[in-house]
Protein backbone atom coordinates (compact mmCIF):
# COMPACT_ATOMS: atom_id res chain seq x y z
CA UNK A 1 0.00 0.00 0.00
CA UNK A 2 0.60 3.55 -0.65
CA UNK A 3 1.01 4.00 3.05
CA UNK A 4 3.72 1.76 3.51
CA UNK A 5 5.55 2.65 0.42
CA UNK A 6 5.96 6.43 2.03
CA UNK A 7 6.65 5.13 5.28
CA UNK A 8 9.60 2.59 4.07
CA UNK A 9 10.85 5.95 2.11
CA UNK A 10 11.32 7.98 4.78
CA UNK A 11 11.93 5.97 8.24
CA UNK A 12 14.21 3.09 6.13
CA UNK A 13 15.27 5.22 2.93
CA UNK A 14 14.38 2.04 1.26
CA UNK A 15 12.43 2.50 -2.67
CA UNK A 16 9.65 -0.66 -1.76
CA UNK A 17 9.27 -0.01 -6.52
CA UNK A 18 13.43 -0.14 -6.65
CA UNK A 19 13.50 -3.27 -3.50
CA UNK A 20 11.34 -5.44 -5.72
CA UNK A 21 13.07 -4.82 -9.12
CA UNK A 22 16.04 -6.18 -7.48
CA UNK A 23 15.05 -8.57 -5.36
CA UNK A 24 12.59 -10.91 -6.77
CA UNK A 25 12.23 -14.42 -7.47
CA UNK A 26 11.34 -17.81 -4.73
CA UNK A 27 13.84 -17.17 -2.35
CA UNK A 28 13.87 -20.16 0.23
CA UNK A 29 14.62 -19.68 3.78
CA UNK A 30 16.41 -22.07 5.89
CA UNK A 31 15.45 -22.50 9.28
CA UNK A 32 16.70 -19.17 11.47
CA UNK A 33 15.12 -17.43 8.13
CA UNK A 34 11.70 -19.55 8.68
CA UNK A 35 11.45 -18.65 12.57
CA UNK A 36 12.57 -14.76 12.26
CA UNK A 37 9.59 -14.57 9.41
CA UNK A 38 7.65 -16.60 11.35
CA UNK A 39 7.17 -14.43 14.49
CA UNK A 40 6.94 -11.14 12.24
CA UNK A 41 4.00 -12.10 10.65
CA UNK A 42 2.56 -13.57 13.90
CA UNK A 43 3.27 -10.21 15.69
CA UNK A 44 1.43 -8.43 12.53
CA UNK A 45 -1.49 -10.48 12.90
CA UNK A 46 -1.22 -10.01 16.86
CA UNK A 47 -1.23 -6.21 15.72
CA UNK A 48 -3.98 -6.37 13.53
CA UNK A 49 -6.63 -8.22 16.01
CA UNK A 50 -6.05 -6.12 18.90
CA UNK A 51 -5.83 -2.89 17.06
CA UNK A 52 -4.36 -0.71 19.78
CA UNK A 53 -3.17 2.37 19.78
CA UNK A 54 -0.53 2.98 16.48
CA UNK A 55 -0.96 -0.18 15.39
CA UNK A 56 -0.52 0.52 11.88
CA UNK A 57 3.07 1.67 12.54
CA UNK A 58 3.48 -1.27 14.56
CA UNK A 59 2.27 -3.59 11.28
CA UNK A 60 4.74 -1.61 9.07
CA UNK A 61 7.77 -1.99 11.02
CA UNK A 62 7.20 -5.52 10.46
CA UNK A 63 7.55 -5.15 7.69
CA UNK A 64 10.41 -3.40 7.12
CA UNK A 65 12.37 -5.39 9.07
CA UNK A 66 11.34 -8.51 7.08
CA UNK A 67 12.38 -6.61 3.79
CA UNK A 68 15.61 -5.25 5.65
CA UNK A 69 16.45 -9.19 6.82
CA UNK A 70 16.51 -9.98 3.03
CA UNK A 71 18.29 -7.58 1.71
CA UNK A 72 20.76 -8.31 4.09
CA UNK A 73 21.21 -12.28 3.39
CA UNK A 74 20.92 -10.99 -0.11
CA UNK A 75 24.38 -8.97 0.76
CA UNK A 76 25.92 -12.13 2.43
CA UNK A 77 25.23 -14.22 -0.37
CA UNK A 78 27.38 -11.78 -2.97
CA UNK A 79 24.23 -12.59 -5.42
CA UNK A 80 25.77 -10.38 -8.52
CA UNK A 81 22.96 -11.25 -11.10
CA UNK A 82 20.13 -9.16 -8.88
CA UNK A 83 18.26 -12.10 -7.71
CA UNK A 84 18.40 -13.82 -4.89
CA UNK A 85 20.88 -16.16 -4.62
CA UNK A 86 19.22 -18.72 -2.04
CA UNK A 87 17.07 -19.71 -5.05
CA UNK A 88 17.16 -24.11 -5.13
CA UNK A 89 19.57 -24.93 -7.69
CA UNK A 90 17.33 -27.51 -9.16
CA UNK A 91 15.88 -27.71 -12.16
CA UNK A 92 11.82 -27.51 -10.71
CA UNK A 93 13.05 -24.58 -8.35
CA UNK A 94 14.76 -22.39 -11.46
CA UNK A 95 11.78 -22.90 -13.93
CA UNK A 96 8.97 -21.68 -10.72
CA UNK A 97 11.32 -18.26 -10.33
CA UNK A 98 10.72 -17.83 -14.01
CA UNK A 99 7.50 -18.00 -14.28
CA UNK A 100 6.80 -16.06 -10.83
CA UNK A 101 9.31 -13.78 -11.79
CA UNK A 102 7.51 -13.24 -14.81
CA UNK A 103 3.60 -12.73 -13.22
CA UNK A 104 5.37 -10.24 -10.99
CA UNK A 105 7.03 -8.01 -13.88
CA UNK A 106 3.92 -8.43 -16.14
CA UNK A 107 0.95 -9.61 -14.07
CA UNK A 108 -1.86 -7.99 -16.66
CA UNK A 109 -0.88 -9.78 -19.25
CA UNK A 110 0.23 -13.70 -17.49
CA UNK A 111 -3.39 -14.67 -18.26
CA UNK A 112 -3.76 -17.94 -17.15
CA UNK A 113 -1.86 -21.02 -16.20
CA UNK A 114 -2.85 -22.31 -19.92
CA UNK A 115 -1.10 -19.25 -21.03
CA UNK A 116 2.18 -19.94 -18.94
CA UNK A 117 2.20 -23.11 -19.51
CA UNK A 118 2.40 -22.44 -23.56
CA UNK A 119 4.58 -19.36 -23.07
CA UNK A 120 7.59 -21.48 -21.16
CA UNK A 121 6.91 -24.94 -23.23
CA UNK A 122 6.35 -27.09 -19.93
CA UNK A 123 3.39 -29.37 -19.58
CA UNK A 124 -0.14 -27.29 -18.07
CA UNK A 125 -0.25 -30.57 -15.49
CA UNK A 126 3.76 -30.19 -14.20
CA UNK A 127 3.67 -26.13 -13.79
CA UNK A 128 0.60 -26.41 -11.74
CA UNK A 129 1.90 -29.11 -9.47
CA UNK A 130 5.77 -27.67 -8.84
CA UNK A 131 4.48 -24.02 -8.63
CA UNK A 132 2.36 -24.68 -5.55
CA UNK A 133 4.82 -27.16 -4.64
CA UNK A 134 7.42 -24.42 -4.20
CA UNK A 135 5.61 -21.31 -3.57
CA UNK A 136 2.93 -22.52 -1.42
CA UNK A 137 0.18 -20.84 -3.81
CA UNK A 138 -1.71 -21.43 -7.40
CA UNK A 139 -0.51 -20.29 -10.81
CA UNK A 140 -3.92 -18.21 -10.52
CA UNK A 141 -3.94 -17.12 -6.95
CA UNK A 142 -0.10 -15.33 -7.52
CA UNK A 143 -1.54 -13.86 -10.61
CA UNK A 144 -4.37 -12.43 -8.56
CA UNK A 145 -2.25 -11.49 -6.19
CA UNK A 146 0.09 -9.14 -8.20
CA UNK A 147 -2.68 -8.18 -10.01
CA UNK A 148 -4.41 -6.42 -6.88
CA UNK A 149 -1.12 -5.25 -5.67
CA UNK A 150 -0.94 -3.50 -8.99
CA UNK A 151 -4.62 -1.90 -8.65
CA UNK A 152 -4.16 -0.85 -5.31
CA UNK A 153 -1.10 1.01 -6.56
CA UNK A 154 -3.09 2.43 -9.59
CA UNK A 155 -6.12 3.34 -7.20
CA UNK A 156 -3.92 5.04 -5.16
CA UNK A 157 -1.54 7.18 -8.18
CA UNK A 158 -3.86 7.56 -10.73
CA UNK A 159 -7.94 9.10 -10.75
CA UNK A 160 -8.52 6.40 -13.41
CA UNK A 161 -11.94 4.83 -13.14
CA UNK A 162 -12.92 1.43 -11.41
CA UNK A 163 -13.35 0.11 -15.38
CA UNK A 164 -10.13 1.38 -16.63
CA UNK A 165 -7.92 -0.27 -13.69
CA UNK A 166 -9.68 -3.50 -14.03
CA UNK A 167 -8.77 -3.35 -18.22
CA UNK A 168 -5.29 -2.44 -17.17
CA UNK A 169 -4.46 -5.25 -14.71
CA UNK A 170 -5.89 -7.91 -17.09
CA UNK A 171 -9.46 -8.28 -16.04
CA UNK A 172 -12.40 -9.12 -18.51
CA UNK A 173 -14.84 -8.27 -16.38
CA UNK A 174 -15.24 -5.60 -13.93
CA UNK A 175 -17.93 -7.83 -11.42
CA UNK A 176 -15.12 -10.17 -11.25
CA UNK A 177 -12.38 -7.79 -10.32
CA UNK A 178 -14.52 -6.29 -7.89
CA UNK A 179 -14.72 -9.99 -6.52
CA UNK A 180 -11.33 -10.65 -6.67
CA UNK A 181 -10.08 -7.16 -5.16
CA UNK A 182 -12.51 -7.59 -2.19
CA UNK A 183 -11.48 -11.17 -1.44
CA UNK A 184 -7.77 -10.20 -1.29
CA UNK A 185 -8.42 -6.54 0.37
CA UNK A 186 -12.08 -7.34 1.97
CA UNK A 187 -13.20 -4.02 0.25
CA UNK A 188 -14.02 -2.72 -2.63
CA UNK A 189 -12.23 -1.28 -5.21
CA UNK A 190 -13.63 2.22 -4.70
CA UNK A 191 -14.08 2.01 -1.29
CA UNK A 192 -10.11 1.12 -0.57
CA UNK A 193 -9.44 4.07 -2.86
CA UNK A 194 -11.71 6.52 -0.51
CA UNK A 195 -9.88 5.31 2.56
CA UNK A 196 -6.42 5.25 1.95
CA UNK A 197 -5.86 8.38 0.03
CA UNK A 198 -7.23 10.06 3.64
CA UNK A 199 -4.50 7.93 5.07
CA UNK A 200 -1.88 8.65 2.81
CA UNK A 201 -1.82 12.38 3.38
CA UNK A 202 -0.85 13.11 6.49
CA UNK A 203 2.09 10.62 6.10
CA UNK A 204 3.01 13.00 2.78
CA UNK A 205 2.69 15.91 4.86
CA UNK A 206 5.33 14.67 7.34
CA UNK A 207 7.85 13.38 4.80
CA UNK A 208 7.60 16.84 2.45
CA UNK A 209 7.80 18.58 6.06
CA UNK A 210 11.42 16.06 6.62
CA UNK A 211 12.72 16.95 3.16
CA UNK A 212 11.86 21.29 3.28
Amino acid sequence: EEPFHTFLQSVCGISLVEFFSTYYGVYQLDRNGQNFVKSRLLGITDELQQKQPQYTSMVMMRLCSILIYIMRRAVQNKDNTGQLSNLANTAKHRKVSEVASYIIANPSEAKSLNYLAEHFYISKCYLSRIFKEVTGFTVSEYINIHRIQKAKELLLDTDYSISKISDLCGYESITYFEKVFFKFTETSPLRYRKQNRKAVQPIRDIVIAKQN
